[in-house]
């Protein structure tokens, strides 16, 4: 199976959902993924909207990735 080419929203929400998915199944990710994130959906919709802005170009991402990953490390 070869690998697609990202060029909408669709195809980063998929890979990020996909992504994720296999995260929390992980014995050692899974469990500090889980506890982090309260509303999956939300997150989700959340980086997709980060990397749709780094891939695409499209400004629709509004946060400070650095801040919130800064606070996550000091629960």
């Amino acid at each position: 199976m070869g690998k697609a080419d990202i060029n909408s929203r669709k195809d980063i929400h998929s890979l990020v959902y996909t992504f994720y998915e296999k995260v929390k199944l992980d014995t050692t990710l899974g469990p500090i993924f889980i506890r982090a994130i309260q509303d999956w959906p939300t997150h989700i919709e959340h980086l997709t909207d980060f990397w749709q802005s780094q891939l695409l170009f499209n400004k629709r991402f509004r946060g400070n990735p650095v801040e919130a990953h800064i606070k996550i490390d000091k629960d």
